[in-house]
This record gives structure tokens, C-alpha cells and sequence, in this order.
């Protein structure tokens, strides 16, 4: 759960890109900028997320400390992960072997699970960034409220806009931003 929701807070990436809003916690992934629609593809957030399971997964072992001295471990072999609408599966082959005395026992497969709605909050972002294509300079608020997730949405600065789309009974979020030119109001009043 916890690269998922790492993910999450970073729009999909683990390491967002260069053009991001960077704040003082957390630096937020442009979906839409003056006009350039830049929402990563499934397959890059995927990507993303296979990187950090191998940069991570021995910590999340404890560098198998407990076997102590008793065991051989090759490097990570294969990372698979699939997302389907109520979960996420992450399977990974990490041959390990373990000995005690003349026996030696060899582990291949780790597989976990996690229920976090990846899947449903990622569509729900590229609704909102669909929105935002058509109204640049407006927040249509009650296109977020008809989303079956509910939508924080904070301004940055003038023009920029952060978007935190909320899980259903979960604290998981995608946050991601925006930025349009700023316009006085009386010419997107013109404009509309």
C-alpha cells in the first residue's frame, strides 16, 4: 500500500517530472499546462511503480536479517502487476534460499495485495483533465461533485490549481495540478 499511495500523492509517478509544482512536502505533476495535456499512460505509471518495488523491496524485508547468515539471495528476477477494479496485485520472483543445518529450503514467489482503488482515481483525474481542456480558465465545480469521488481542489497561486481526487472509505488520494494562463474576469466573461 505504501508505494501506491506514494504513487498517488505524486499523480502516478515516484520521481515526478521536471515540468511538476514543487511544495514544501510534495512536488505535484502537471496534468495540464497553458494548454499542453501531459497525464501519464497506465503503462508509465506502471513502470514507475515496478521501479520503486525494486528499489525498495529489501528494506520492506528487512534485508532478510532475519535468517541472519543462513541464506543466498539473487536479484529481483520479475516484477508483475496488475490492476483490476478493486485491487492491486504485485507478484514478485525473488528467489531466496534459506539453509539450517543440512536442510535448505528455496522461496520463488512473494505475492501481495492491496485494495486501493488505483485504477478508479487515475480515470477520475483524466475526466477532470478532459474537463479542464474545455474550460481552462474556470473550475466546474459541479462536474467534480458529480464524480463518484469526492474532489479537493486548492489554488496554488493565481493559475494553478491542485486537484486531490479522494478513495471511497480509504485516505488513498491522486493529487495532481493545473495551470492556465491567468485572465481578468471580465474577458472570460466575454469568452463564455
Amino acid at each position: 500500500d505504501e508505494t501506491l499511495m506514494n504513487a498517488g500523492l505524486k499523480g502516478g509517478y515516484i520521481l515526478p517530472p521536471e515540468n511538476s509544482l514543487r511544495t514544501l512536502h510534495l512536488s505535484v505533476p502537471y496534468y495540464y499546462d497553458e494548454g499542453r495535456i501531459s497525464i501519464p499512460s497506465e503503462e508509465d505509471i506502471y513502470n514507475e511503480i515496478k521501479t520503486y518495488f525494486k528499489l525498495t523491496l529489501l528494506e520492506c524485508v528487512n534485508n532478510f536479517e532475519v535468517f541472519e547468515y543462513n541464506f543466498s539471495f539473487n536479484e529481483i528476477k520479475e516484477i508483475e502487476l496488475d490492476t483490476f477494479r478493486g485491487y492491486v496485485r504485485a507478484k514478485v520472483e525473488f528467489p531466496v534460499s534459506v539453509y539450517s543445518l543440512d536442510q535448505s529450503v528455496k522461496l520463488n514467489d512473494f505475492e501481495g495485495k492491496s485494495s486501493l482503488k488505483f485504477i478508479d482515481l487515475y480515470e477520475a483525474s483524466s475526466k477532470i483533465i478532459e474537463r479542464v481542456k474545455e474550460t481552462p480558465y474556470a473550475i466546474d465545480l459541479s462536474f467534480t461533485s458529480s464524480l463518484e469521488n469526492h474532489v479537493d481542489i486548492y489554488e496554488q497561486s493565481p493559475g494553478i490549481i491542485v486537484y486531490a481526487v479522494h478513495a471511497t472509505n480509504s485516505d488513498f488520494m491522486w493529487v495532481f495540478a493545473t495551470k492556465s494562463e491567468v485572465r481578468e474576469k471580465e474577458d472570460i466573461i466575454e469568452n463564455v
